[in-house]
């Protein structure tokens, strides 16, 4: 793998103007070419010498016609190269980019050097972010150099192959781009999010845009690649899966199979339901899954690739794509305008925009027998939380430093513990809110590790191993919520040090509106008419969260 300071010196220009002067070779020889078969032996020429003469020539346009192939090919790859190379450098550009944002330098040697000294009293929190960044820092360059190395001994064999006298089969082209991956690079096997979008940065724009069309179904499960790219690369997808389970359930009523058919009809009913929603605004269709038991997915609002402030929703129990994602999605939606006018208030953030996502990229238990049982059990949740914490890597690793992302995750009920979960692997979020939450994922192995030996005290609260910001954790609970508070996944939220208690009785907001109250499980946040002032005080506290408009929240007493 060659150096950092080595790839900062590459000129993809310089090998523009290199297929430039193939391309005016390649002309050269059709002039040849055509200069040879105008001049050919005449046919009242007879005998051996005239033989000879037609052997002879019929061998000089084999030869050019090999060199024209060889010269096409040449072209084709340094054409390739020039336009590899200049993603490189965007790569390249964005890394140090990134650096200089967070006070990082990036040495010839290619090492994440921290400009910024650490003080005793530095949080521990900054100093996990900035861990944090270094990190995705060295995933980037390590991606850039692997993308550099591949390209130099793409050329360095395409040259090896001309100069040792074999010919290139006129196909060489054609068959290149069949591959898998449409001639660009592979992406790192098993790669983390930040490695996907370090691969993804050092690809020509023709090369994401044939992988997003071509390749559809690998580019849309990507956490990593921008919102945009891969909510088309997963629209792409819907009528090829829409064919493939309207056959699938033909067959199966062909054949009286009554107990698959309902689940292929609900697949069905998914894809009608994502493409109602998909009609319903400013939306992004950021992961598909039609794999499992029931359809996954999850649905963005928004300019989720460059807003400044995110958020991402995890429902609970009783969660489908086909049954209510809808609802959620056009609740959350409610919520991100009251924040987007508490941007606008403000002159100091009055540009910066606000963006939402509902993540139902996960199977919730629902409350009919025999799954409700399921919903007493960690397996749902825990793997919910090992989907998502990727899905929250990827938002971040696929900002740079011009635009700074601030990301709240929120969970209600079961989808409390999914997001707790997850942020114990994900450092991704600035703040998390809790809806309702029967625990928020517990990490203890029993009640013992969670309390002193000596007084019982309780010394260790699940949110402890939270990669989330001191301070910057915040739970809601009703009046009437029969599953707040429970303890089912965990401590009680409510009682947890590190966790802030909001707010969700009738109050009075920072500007003087009348806030009102919310009651029950369900309602934290719910569904009005656009036009309506109507405000409850659970959904104002979440979008000042959102927003991070934290001077403004309304607290509840311990």
């Amino acid at each position: 793998m060659g150096a950092w300071s080595d790839v900062l010196r590459w000129d993809s220009a310089a090998l523009e103007g290199v297929g430039d002067a193939l391309s005016s070779e390649r002309k050269v020889l059709d002039g040849v070419l055509g200069d040879i078969e105008d001049g050919s032996v005449p046919r009242q020429w007879r005998g051996e010498a005239a033989e000879a003469a037609r052997s002879s020539l019929r061998d000089r346009i084999e030869e050019l016609e090999a060199l024209k192939t060889d010269v096409a090919a040449m072209i084709a790859e340094v054409d390739g190269a020039s336009e590899a190379v200049a993603a490189t450098l965007r790569a390249v550009e964005e890394a140090e980019s990134l650096a200089a944002y967070h006070g990082f330098r990036i040495t010839e040697a290619g090492n994440v050097v921290d400009e910024r000294v650490q003080l005793e009293t530095t949080p521990q929190d900054v100093i996990e972010t900035r861990a944090a960044v270094q990190q995705e820092l060295v995933d980037r360059i390590e991606q850039i150099l692997r993308r550099a190395a591949e390209i130099d001994e793409s050329l360095v064999g395409m040259m090896t192959r001309l100069t040792s006298g074999a010919t290139l089969p006129g196909a060489y082209i054609d068959e290149m781009n069949a591959e898998v991956w449409g001639g660009a690079p592979p992406p790192p096997t098993n790669g983390s999010p930040t490695e996907i979008a370090g691969w993804w940065a050092t690809l020509s724009d023709d090369e994401r845009e044939w992988l997003v069309n071509n390749r559809p179904e690998r580019i849309g499960t990507m956490d990593g690649l921008p919102v945009a790219e891969r909510s088309e690369a997963n629209m792409l997808r819907l009528p090829a899966e829409r064919e493939r389970l309207e056959a699938e359930l033909e067959e199966l009523r062909a054949d009286g199979r009554e107990s698959e058919i309902h689940q292929v009809q609900a697949q069905l009913d998914s894809i009608e339901s994502i493409e109602d929603m998909m009609d319903g605004g400013d939306r992004s269709l950021i992961t598909l899954d039609l794999d499992g038991e029931r359809a996954r997915a999850a649905i963005g609002t928004g300019d989720v690739d460059n807003a400044e402030k995110v958020s991402v929703f995890t429902p609970g129990m009783n969660s489908t794509v086909s049954g209510n994602m809808e609802d959620y999605v056009r609740e959350m939606e409610q919520v991100q305008r009251e924040a987007q006018e508490m941007l606008r208030d403000d002159e100091l953030t009055s540009d910066q925009e606000v963006a939402s996502v509902v993540y139902l990229d996960y199977e919730p238990p629902k409350t009919v027998f025999p799954e409700v049982r399921e919903g007493l059990h960690p397996d749902r949740y825990e793997e919910g939380a090992r989907r998502l914490a990727p899905f929250l890597d990827g938002l971040a690793a696929n900002r740079t430093g011009d635009i700074p992302m601030h990301l709240t995750a929120t969970g209600h009920s079961y989808g409390s513990p999914t997001t707790g979960l997850a942020l114990r692997e994900s450092s991704a979020a600035d703040a998390v809110v809790f809806h309702g939450a029967p625990g928020v994922g517990s990490a203890a192995p029993d009640d013992e590790g969670r309390l002193a030996p000596d007084t019982g005290e309780e010394v260790w609260t699940d949110s402890d191993e939270m990669r989330v910001p001191e301070g910057s954790m915040y739970n809601l609970s009703n009046e009437e919520d029969i599953i707040a508070n429970t303890g089912w996944h965990g401590v009680n939220p409510s009682l947890d040090k590190h966790i802030t208690e909001l707010s969700t009785d009738d109050a009075v907001a920072a500007d003087g509106r009348e806030l009102h109250a919310t009651y029950g499980h369900t309602s934290y946040v719910e569904e009005r008419e656009p036009t309506s002032e109507e405000l409850s005080t659970s959904e104002y506290n979440t979008a000042a969260v959102i927003a991070d408009k934290t001077d403004v929240l309304i607290e509840q007493p311990r």
